[in-house]
């Protein structure tokens, strides 16, 4: 099939419909513009499988109005593509709408791949799944840039791969989880930018994340986002810094994870020691680090744990309160062959008696190592 413009659930009224996509040799060819599903209308689904194609140009949405919610559109099995040519956006205005990956299908956006792009946007979701399923972004991800409560899922071997990613719209979700599950990103990835809280990221079962840098809620209000990396051969290897920068935030790295940086910052930006940031790395997991660890650095209140035999190893430098703001910060090294290594210096209070009030605790077999 080919042609111009393209709308199924193009008025109010033209909900439920369903077009398939099926077959090797079998496509789709939008050449004008993009796709859209869900135009003004609920219920709407579009199924690619079997080697179907569809070629779409431009910009194509799924839920583009706010009457555009509970649409779908599923790629699933070997051979089955979607490309795009341009951005990609799932829940315009529109909610509960989803794109699944599914089976070895494959989606190509080669302009931004959008999450819920408007503020009357919430709870889309996209789901990929199973092994040499994958999207493909060759612009930046962002998931939630003014709707709350989206879904992201990479699962069972899928592959994602993008240059960027923000997790913005608050309660929004990432799961990554599987052996051979990898999320590739040769950008920076912020949890919290402009409007988020209470974002989660989860990387757990042997699933592998790669980005440059890590920021965690960009400025001070974008609060209460959790990580958690968990499992044996789970890896997240952060090429550049991981700079935590608001308050009430918590990471946890546990059950033989491991994670890679080259910096480590665990900042709340607030001078409020009630709603600290807590780093916990536990459970034999192992937290390398190539730059300089702070544990404060303006902020009061911020936390790193040690525990279960866990390390955290190769930073440069290590300082606790780094200017005259920070203070009340916490270390705890808990547990045989836990411990805490640096090659350089370890400075407690590096600026005057007001960044005072920290604590270092060594206990039960843990070690601090340190060359000055």
């Amino acid at each position: 099939v080919m042609c111009g413009d393209r709308i199924l659930g193009n008025s109010v009224a033209a909900s439920n419909n369903t077009a398939l996509i099926t077959g090797a040799n079998s496509a789709w060819i939008a050449s004008s513009y993009g796709m859209g599903i869900g135009e003004y209308a609920v219920g709407n689904s579009l199924i690619i499988s079997n080697g179907g194609l569809l070629n779409s140009t431009v910009f194509s949405v799924i839920g583009d109005t706010y009457h555009g919610s509970s649409n779908q559109v599923v790629v699933t099995g070997t051979n089955s593509v979607w490309s795009n040519s341009g951005s990609l956006v799932i829940g315009y205005a529109g909610s509960g709408n989803q794109l699944q990956v599914l089976n070895g299908g494959q989606v190509l956006s080669n302009n931004s791949v959008w999450l819920s792009a408007f503020y009357a946007s919430s709870n889309n979701i996209i789901i990929v799944d199973g092994s040499n399923s994958r999207l493909v972004d060759n612009g930046s991800f962002v998931m939630g840039a003014n709707g709350p409560g989206n879904q992201f899922t990479l699962s069972a071997g899928a592959k994602f791969i993008c240059n960027g990613a923000s997790i913005d719209g608050g309660a929004d979700v990432v799961t990554i989880t599987g052996s051979n599950t990898v999320w590739s990103n040769s950008g920076s990835l912020v949890l919290g930018v402009s409007r988020g809280t209470n974002n989660q990221l989860a990387i757990s079962a042997g699933a592998v994340v790669s980005n440059t840098a890590v920021i965690i809620g960009d400025w001070f209000e974008l609060s209460n986002n959790t990580v958690l990396v968990t499992g044996s051969n789970t890896l997240w290897q952060i090429n550049s810094y991981f700079d935590v920068s608001s308050p009430g935030n918590t990471i946890t790295v546990t059950n033989g994870a491991r994670v890679n940086s080259g910096g480590l910052v665990i900042d709340s930006d607030s001078p409020n020691a009630n709603d600290p940031n807590v780093l916990t790395v536990a459970s034999s997991s192992v937290w390398s680090n190539t730059g300089s660890l702070i544990i404060g650095y303006y902020g009061a209140g911020n936390e790193l744990d040690i525990e279960g035999g866990s390390q955290v190893i190769g930073s440069t430098n290590i300082t606790i309160s780094a200017s005259y703001s920070s203070s009340s910060n916490v270390l705890t090294i808990a547990g045989q062959n836990s411990r805490l290594t640096d090659s350089g210096s370890f400075i407690i209070g590096a600026v005057d008696a007001n960044s005072g009030h920290n604590s270092v605790t060594v206990r039960d077999g843990g070690a601090l190592i340190t060359s000055s």
